[in-house]
């Protein structure tokens, strides 16, 4: 019996219309990745698992993270596997400059940007790791807190920076620089279009509560707290790399963000202007994304 998909990743707009599907293997073991294009044909990619995957901006190229070890990048002409060796993270994302992905190296894991050239190690991290990038910028945080202070480590490797565990961190990818976002867990996080604005949940005050907040010119406000959805929590949060490609908080104008929530006992999909104006709430909705520009 064929399963139904439960993810899709779209290509980019200005592309072919074509979409990237998981799903469950009939057998009940492993995942299947698919390709579907606008015609309806369906390209099986791989029934190695995980899969976490990210489009190329010209959508002519996908980077597949296969069975947490190896990370493909599949064009029209074939597959090419570049790292086998790619430490504790789930999905790479591809930006303009190049494909953020992460590899280990002796007894350390480093965030890396491949292109077709080469492979440029950004900053060293250690235990699991989740990240998101947009235009320049790369958002990264490291769960697990190093006995190793970020300090000592540096002059460990004397080449590299260290990215301190348990703070959302940035870095930038034409100066290099890191800049910390916040020094609490951040369980979702997001940029805007244009990689300026980070948008990112931190735990609320109250029970099954989350604090919206954006960081943006090297300032952290908090926009609005809510009480979540614990369905879509569970769906999104252990996934919310893969989900930042492909689900958006954020309007293209960088003017709403648009979340599940629960009022009144009852659930509702929130638009909420930035700006702090007044939130438009739909009733009875469990999802939301804005649709691609364009």
């Amino acid at each position: 019996m064929e399963t139904p998909p439960f993810y899709f990743s779209p290509a980019p707009a200005s592309s072919r219309y074509a979409t990237t599907s998981l799903r469950n293997h009939p057998s009940g073991a492993g995942l299947i990745s698919e390709l579907v294009d606008h015609s309806g044909i369906v390209t099986p990619l791989s029934s190695e698992s995980p899969f976490y995957t990210s489009w190329s901006p010209e959508g002519d190229s996908l980077a597949i993270h296969v069975a947490g070890q190896r990370l493909d990048v599949r064009r029209a002409e074939g597959t090419e596997t570049i790292l086998t060796d790619t430490g504790l993270f789930q999905a790479p994302v591809w930006v303009d400059r190049g494909l953020v992905t992460l590899r280990s190296v002796d007894d350390t894991q480093r965030v890396v940007l491949w292109t077709d050239a080469s492979l440029t190690d950004l900053a060293e991290v250690e235990g699991p790791v989740g990240f998101v990038a947009a235009g320049d910028m790369i958002a990264i945080q490291a769960t697990e807190r190093p006995d190793v202070g970020s300090i000592a480590a540096g002059l460990r490797t004397q080449l590299l920076p260290t990215l301190p565990g348990g703070k959302l961190v940035t870095i930038d990818l034409v100066t290099g620089t890191l800049r910390t976002v916040s020094s609490e867990l951040a369980l979702l996080y997001q940029w805007d279009e244009s990689g300026e604005d980070l948008l990112f949940a931190t735990l609320g005050d109250e029970p099954l509560s989350l604090a919206w907040n954006v960081w943006s010119d090297g300032q952290s406000v908090e926009i609005e707290s809510f009480t979540l959805q614990p369905p879509w929590f569970r769906s999104l949060v252990p996934f919310f790399d893969q989900y930042a490609q492909s689900v958006r908080f954020w309007s293209w104008s960088g003017d709403y963000i648009g979340y599940p929530a629960v009022r009144d006992e009852e659930p509702v999909v929130v638009i909420h202007p930035v700006d702090g104006t007044e939130s438009i709430v739909i009733p009875g909705a469990t999802w939301v994304s804005w649709a691609p520009a364009g």
